[in-house]
Order: C-alpha cells, then structure tokens, then sequence
C-alpha cells in the first residue's frame, strides 16, 4: 500500500522516487566536490517538503477509495505517519534542514465551491486543513528531538486566508474563480486550449485548483521570511 495515491491519478513523480533522483545527485556530487564537500553541502541546504493538498483533495474528497476506509482523523494521522518515513529517509541522506509546507485553506477552491453548489468557502475541509497543520507541526516538533534536525512548518494558511478575506489589498478582484476555461471545474490537462482571462494579475486563481503567479510569489515571499526567520533563530 502507498502513502500517496496521487502519483498514480495525475502522473506526478511519487517521494519516493524523488528521493531515489537525490540520492543519485549526491553521487555525482560526490565524484565532483569530494564526499566531505558534498556532506557539508547538503547539511547546510534547506530542503523544501510539500504536501497534503492533492492527498485530501484527489485521493480522499473526490474518489470515494480512501473515505470509505478512513475516517477523516484517521487519514490525517495516516499521511502524518507517511509524512514522518519520508522525513526520517531524507534526514539518513544527510538532510538536516528542512521546511515543510502546511495545507492550504482548500475548501475555498474554486472547484469546491463549484462542487458544493455555493459560492462560499467549504469550511469544514478548512478545519480538517487547520487540524492537520496543528498534527503536522507538532510530529515535526518530535522529529527535531529525536533526529537532532531542524524542521519547520511553513504556515500558508493564514497567508491565503488573508488574501482571500482583503482581495483588494494585494491588488486582486476576482477570488472565487481561476482565470482559464470558466474558472470553476478545470485544472492541470484539462485547460488544453481553453481561453484564459484578460488581466491574470486580478485572479488569485489561475485555475480551479491552482493559484496565479502573483499569488504563488505572495506564498513564496511569505514562507522565505518564515524560513529566514527561523534559522536566525536557530544559529
């Protein structure tokens, strides 16, 4: 049984082939800088860990698999637990610092509205976002313990949340549809030769799952200073 069903759906690359590529990296690193080098180098990088999202969305809310062989708590605790391998894998390759990045307020996603038939937020998929941020900074609080890392939690909830409550203050009008096809059902393939709207910089959505380039680099620009903030703080 696999962690995450996602790879299998929309054909992305699973974690734990990811980490096959990094540990192949490593060796022709090695063979470049020398194994002391190369050791430093990853120590002293910070990787990046994302997930969550596609694992309640796709594999848990959309096909009815994973739901009827988990309650939602017990999902959670589920990816928490897979969440928790893939770290302890990637702290044996020499990771020591490391930012995981929290669920996102998904029940305000286009998509969901549209599903649910209402123009507002779903929130009850906000809190099961919510509860699994809570469960997922404090397994990584036990991982910095035992593993003597530093993983942190990038906290995009709030940031989002903000986003979509003051539009206007970031420069964006349109917050509850994307800017391709209708904005309400269509992502990743699917936008294949639809139109897409006039000004994309007003869209917090570029489509009915993802975000814009000018809300990704909010995101990014908030979760560098979180980052920044708690290395400074951990010299």
């Amino acid at each position: 049984m696999f962690c995450f069903q996602t790879r299998n759906i929309i054909n992305v690359i699973p974690l734990s082939k990811q980490l096959e590529y990094f540990q192949e990296y490593k060796i022709r690193m090695e063979k470049l800088v020398g194994k002391d080098n190369a050791h430093k180098i990853v120590k002293n990088a910070v990787f990046v860990l994302s997930m969550g999202t596609n694992d309640f969305l796709q594999n848990y809310y959309i096909d009815p698999t994973r739901s009827q062989r988990f309650t939602i708590a017990q999902y959670q605790r589920y990816l928490i637990n897979c969440m928790e391998t893939y770290v302890k894998k990637m702290h044996s390759l020499g990771v020591t610092r490391l930012a995981v990045v929290g669920m996102e307020p998904f029940g305000c996603m286009p998509l969901i509205r549209t599903l649910r038939n209402s123009v507002e937020c779903d929130e009850d998929m906000n809190q099961v976002a919510l509860s699994f941020n809570v469960l997922l900074k404090a397994k990584l609080s036990t991982l910095n313990e035992t593993l003597n890392m530093r993983a942190d939690l990038i906290d995009i909830y709030g940031v989002i949340q903000n986003v979509l409550q003051c539009p206007t203050k970031y420069g964006f009008t349109v917050t509850k549809k994307g800017c391709c096809g209708s904005g309400l059902t269509e992502f990743g393939t699917a936008l294949k030769g639809l139109s897409t709207c006039r000004d994309h910089s007003k869209y917090v959505y570029w489509d009915a799952v993802h975000f814009t380039e000018n809300m990704y680099s909010i995101i990014a620009d908030k979760a560098m200073e979180s980052l920044i903030a708690s290395i400074q703080g951990n010299k």
